[in-house]
């Protein structure tokens, strides 16, 4: 989506899309050198970037666009179930991640089979690297412009959202419109807002700029 309506044609892939600056971008490859890192999140403005290192722990990194292999800073979060709901940037200058927490309860199929979703928890970091704030446990988030949608799964794996972490509705969060209107995906692959009002039909993922 962009300025409020559903494009016409596909947007681009393999690309991060800085939310409140569009012509922003960077690629989802992974940065280069002796530890590869792979881009998940582009900071609203467009100034910060955060990828996922590959060192068998998912460490969290934040790191500057315009100088992506000097300015990588390190954050105490991991991330090693990834998702493309798994980090977002609030704000220039604080990043949202859904980071591994063993503290927050096992998952568990109704028909006990293998669960696929992570144990996870908010964390809000600071672009210095610094935990700033911890939130409820989530299988994943969407950020807004000042709101966070937490996303959990039930035991049939259908997934619920919910704005406080107690109180959820069914249906997958998918991004927040400019107004910072939640956009949700229900069972029935449609995209709708908050109210249930029909955005797009036949819809996997969706993504909101300016």
């Amino acid at each position: 989506m962009r300025n409020g309506a559903v494009m016409a044609s596909p947007g681009p892939t393999g690309v991060l899309i800085a939310r409140d600056n569009p012509s922003v971008t960077f690629p989802t490859t992974p940065l280069g050198g002796r530890r590869q890192c792979e881009p998940v999140a582009i900071s609203p403005h467009g100034v910060y970037g955060a990828c996922l290192r590959a060192d068998g722990f998912g460490s969290v990194i934040i790191f500057r666009l315009a100088h992506p292999a000097s300015t990588q800073i390190q954050s105490p979060a991991q991330v090693t179930m990834n998702s493309s709901h798994m980090a977002g940037f609030l704000n220039e200058r604080q990043l949202a991640v859904a980071a591994d927490d063993h503290s927050c309860p096992a998952y568990h199929r109704g028909d006990a089979r293998r669960a696929y979703e992570p144990r996870a928890r908010l964390w809000v970091i600071g672009t210095d690297g610094v935990l700033e704030r911890k939130g409820p446990c989530v299988h994943g988030l969407v950020v807004g412009t000042k709101k966070i949608a937490f996303i959990i799964h039930d035991s049939k794996e259908h997934p619920w959202y919910s704005f406080d972490g107690k109180t959820f509705r069914p249906g997958l969060a998918a991004t927040f419109d400019g107004g910072d209107h939640l956009l949700v995906i229900n069972e029935w692959d449609q995209l709708v807002d908050e109210s249930d009002r029909l955005v797009a039909k036949d819809v996997a993922d969706a993504l909101w700029t300016r």
